[in-house]
């Protein structure tokens, strides 16, 4: 099984070099231009072919032995398809970084995997055409959920991704290209799995408020998509920040009584709750209209009856996802491990 790995990496290796080679040629005639373009479809249809064995390999078997010797190699290459190649060869170059970061497990090399990966990755991210975005987007959320050693690593990416999320939040905002709704539920989701590595002691109030804020309107404003990725946003930041920081300060969240007393931010966060709870309650009951996707209506529905549960009375998600046959189910309980699922 390993010889044939062995191949696809080869032939994606031969495939860069000649490009390369093309490339560092001056000065081409026109029949050479053309001669060279048609030759230059032909390497990326073989890049793509490897690239996606290579993913299909990864995604089906755990190949631990296969990567020991030639992890920083392959990433190299991955990396180059992602620089240079055709949106599908980028797309599964993105997805190959990733899957390679969780073959790698926790260590050394899954660490310089995310060191040599976000530079590229993140400059992808920034302009790229969508479906590349989306690609790595996952990528990032997966090497930097494997590969971080402390938290100030996690928050350094977790800032890249929100910049997509909200660039008007950044000066150089300009030069981000504006987000997709697909785009935006993509970076919603990658922001909150890295959210639920967060940990205990570091919670800058100011910050999560206005990240509160900025989710709240984006249940009134975006699509069903959109919606749902941020409320559970919302869902793991009320989870980890609000009831596993907070309690220090309170240990009645819900109570209004002694309002004066409580702290400004405290009156804040309650005001906004209250707003957030009732969005949530009118998000589980929306009614669907002529030509609604019932699917996703309903995907809504539960989704947001779930939050509502939960800010009201405390009721975690209880899930089932099927892993494998072999595998069997996974059980999850709390929405950080629904996120992480």
């Amino acid at each position: 099984m390993n010889s044939d790995f062995s191949k696809l990496t080869v032939e994606l290796s031969v495939s860069e070099i000649r490009t390369q080679r093309h490339q560092d040629q001056p000065n081409p005639s026109p029949n050479e231009s053309e001669s060279r373009a048609q030759s230059a479809v032909g390497r990326g249809s073989t890049r793509e072919m490897a690239l996606a064995g290579l993913v299909s390999a990864f995604e089906g078997h755990v190949l631990l032995d296969f990567i020991e010797d030639r992890c920083i190699t392959l990433l190299h290459q991955y990396i180059t398809s992602l620089k240079r190649g055709s949106v599908k060869e980028a797309c599964l170059a993105a997805r190959a970084v990733g899957l390679l970061s969780i073959t790698g497990g926790t260590g050394s090399n899954t660490h310089e995997i995310m060191e040599e990966s976000i530079p590229p990755l993140s400059r992808a991210l920034v302009s790229g055409p969508d479906a590349v975005r989306i690609f790595v987007l996952d990528s990032l959320a997966i090497v930097t959920f494997v590969g971080s050693n402390n938290w100030e690593e996690t928050d350094r990416i977790m800032k890249v991704i929100w910049e997509i999320i909200h660039p008007k939040s950044l000066s150089k905002a300009g030069t981000i290209t504006k987000a997709s709704s697909a785009v935006l539920v993509a970076a919603l989701c990658a922001w909150s799995f890295l959210l639920t590595t967060l940990s205990g002691w570091r919670v800058d109030l100011d910050m999560w408020t206005e990240i509160i804020s900025f989710l709240c309107n984006l249940l009134e404003k975006g699509d069903r998509a959109v919606r749902i990725a941020a409320g559970e946003a919302i869902a793991v930041i009320f989870e980890i920040v609000i009831a596993g920081k907070l309690s220090t300060v309170t240990n009645d969240l819900e109570s209004l009584e002694d309002m004066p007393s409580k702290p400004k931010w405290f009156v804040y966060l309650l005001s906004l709750k209250e707003k957030i709870t009732s969005l949530v309650s009118d998000l589980s009951m929306e009614a669907g209209g002529k030509g609604t996707d019932k699917k996703c209506l309903n995907a809504q529905r539960d989704t947001f009856q779930k939050i509502y549960d939960y800010l009201m009375d405390g009721k975690r998600p209880e899930t089932s996802l099927v892993v494998s046959k072999k595998q069997g189910v996974l059980t999850t309980s709390t929405w950080t491990k629904l996120i992480q699922a």
